[in-house]
């Protein structure tokens, strides 16, 4: 039998592993036993290299959300969410706190916070079920539009939504403008609400007043889109064939002509034969035919020859000149979209496109008649002035200041931001449109403001580099010494030194400028109105001379210069009876 010998030190090393390992299960069945945070962190704090301490973090980490639970505080499971915020129980307690959270929530605000901290829960769904019922409620109740789109944007596909946009529609069409423009807008943001039928009719009879006022093909053709099977079609295309077969004959265009020919609303019988016969003598007989063509724009009312898009695109030419001419031009365009065109220019927060557009506007009302021009004027107050928005506002108080609300449209004039172009152009716009004005020291000192800054921007020396700029600066003073006179001339005063300073500095700068470019055109007022003035004083003698022509191109070219005046209804605004008189003997004799 063999006997095995073991040192003394190693029987004493395993005593103390038996004991201790005894002591740290000891006391890990003592906090199992207890079951609380506190247990556990003892053990943990105990034996920071124990064998259970996995374990132990586990069941603390248990117990703590079990505290939480007891507790039906938040405070316990923020302080669970701190402490392990990707933890077993975190979903568990996001849910409690958003229960509690949704259970104190009463009002719109508490149930967008549920939404906001708590958006994969059960109580989220709830709490934008109850916001929802809210939001339509309101959006129900309320005579304001924007609750009803505020709902409708933000629940799209709600229950309610076919609710909330009839109410809405309901509210936008009370406040509906009266042009295509706005009807057709209506048309696609509300389909298949009541006000649809009204707004339909609406559009019908406007399109249709269109056309008989301004026959066009393009205008025809969008009308004919709209309301393909209408029974008024054959008549307006009637008129739209009459139209083009007269313009093409009073701008004697043989390619015109020729287009004539083969398009759908060619003419048929006796008016093709003329229009072939005249085409073929424009095209023998160019130098007759071209001076025949101006007799024939002669006869006729003064028009741009642009179009309102293109006049519309040359007011932001940034050659001033170039811009006030167009501006001025729009006057003399008969549509009320030259009206809002000018309108949309006095939003501008530059002096000189204001000032243009101004007088350009006044001279398109004065045109326009009272009829006209008083349908306009309530269009444009039909509308919603943001109230952020400085150029609607300036825009909105023009409005009211040319429709005689005197008091509104100076309290948005004085409501404008007091930067310095802004409040130089409100205080001009008030010196124009307000009767009784008597704001000049304001308006001198803001003018100085602006003219301080133009002295900065001149070149001390202009060359080739800022020959541009210097010609902006001139324009730009020339138009704020204009309005200091007509400032001085409202006062009843004679001169002021301010405006003697911007009349020396403008004189200084052109000379400067001439001597660079010695084809520099110093700023001018358009000079539009004088065009039209002689074009006026000309037409008795240009429809004169086309009625007493015997060949076949002028009596065509006269009958159709009639018609255009009978269908224009420009007869009965054309005061000189010498230029009525012929056409009256010419549709006469052509209606027996």
């Amino acid at each position: 039998m063999k006997t095995f010998f073991v040192p003394w030190q190693g029987v004493l090393a395993l005593f103390f592993v038996v004991h201790l390992s005894g002591c740290e299960g000891a006391r890990y069945e003592r906090a199992r036993a207890k079951d609380t945070p506190q247990g556990y962190l003892r053990y943990l704090h105990d034996e920071p290299h124990g064998a259970h301490r996995a374990s132990a973090a586990r069941l603390l980490e248990a117990a703590r959300f079990r505290q939480a639970q007891a507790a039906k505080r938040p405070y316990g499971y923020r302080r669970y969410l701190q402490t392990y915020p990707r933890g077993r129980y975190a979903p568990q307690a996001r849910e409690g706190l958003a229960r509690l959270a949704l259970k104190v929530a009463t009002t719109p605000h508490a149930w967008e916070e549920v939404l906001d901290r708590y958006p994969q829960t059960p109580q989220a769904k709830q709490a934008e079920v109850r916001l929802a019922a809210f939001l339509a409620d309101l959006a129900l109740s309320s005579h304001t539009p924007s609750d009803a789109e505020v709902f409708l944007a933000r629940f799209p596909h709600h229950a309610r939504v076919g609710v909330v946009r009839g109410h809405l529609a309901a509210l936008r069409f009370t406040a509906l403008g009266a042009g295509v423009e706005a009807l057709e807008q209506f048309l696609a943001n509300f389909p298949g609400t009541p006000p649809v039928a009204v707004v339909r009719r609406r559009l019908r009879r406007l399109l249709v007043d269109e056309v008989r006022r301004n026959p066009s093909p393009a205008r025809f053709h969008g009308f004919i889109a709209r309301f393909p099977r209408d029974p008024e079609r054959s008549t307006l295309e009637e008129l739209v064939t009459a139209r083009a077969r007269r313009v093409a004959l009073v701008r004697l265009d043989p390619v015109a002509l020729q287009h004539l020919m083969g398009s759908s609303l060619r003419p048929a019988g006796a008016e093709k034969a003329t229009l072939l016969r005249v085409a073929g003598w424009c095209k023998r007989r160019t130098r007759a035919c071209a001076e025949l063509r101006g007799i024939a724009r002669a006869a006729l009312a003064f028009r741009p020859l642009r179009s309102l898009s293109a006049l519309r695109r040359d007011a932001a030419n940034p050659e001033l000149m170039l811009a006030w001419e167009a501006i001025a031009r729009l006057a003399w365009i008969d549509e009320p979209a030259a009206g809002d065109a000018l309108l949309d220019l006095h939003g501008a927060d530059h002096l000189p496109t204001v000032w243009a557009a101004q007088a350009a506007l006044k001279r398109w009302l004065q045109r326009s008649g009272s009829t006209v021009s008083l349908r306009w004027k309530r269009r444009q107050l039909a509308g919603h002035v943001p109230r952020a928005n400085p150029d609607e506002i300036q825009r909105r108080a023009v409005v009211e200041l040319i429709s005689g609300r005197e008091v509104r449209g100076r309290q948005r004039l004085e409501s404008l931001p007091r930067g310095s172009a802004r409040a130089l152009v409100g205080r001009y716009l008030a010196l124009v449109y307000v009767p009784q004005w008597r704001g000049s020291t304001a308006l001198f000192g803001a003018a100085q403001k602006r003219l301080h800054a133009i002295e900065g921007v001149f070149p001390e020396r202009v060359d080739s580099k800022n020959i541009m700029g210097a010609v902006l600066a001139e324009r730009e003073l020339f138009v704020l010494h204009r309005v200091l006179e007509a400032a001085l001339s409202r006062a009843g005063r004679d001169e002021h030194p301010l405006s003697r300073r911007a009349g020396q500095l403008l004189a200084r700068w052109r000379r400067r400028i001439s001597l660079f470019d010695a084809t520099f055109r110093v700023a001018s007022p358009p000079q539009v109105g004088v065009a039209a003035g002689r074009h006026a004083e000309g037409r008795p003698r240009a429809l004169r001379g086309l009625s007493r022509r015997r060949d076949l191109a002028g009596r065509a070219v006269f009958s159709a210069v009639c018609g255009m005046l009978a269908a224009s209804e420009a007869l009965a605004a054309v005061k000189n009876k010498t230029v009525v008189s012929p056409c009256k003997r010419h549709l006469r004799a052509k209606s027996l």
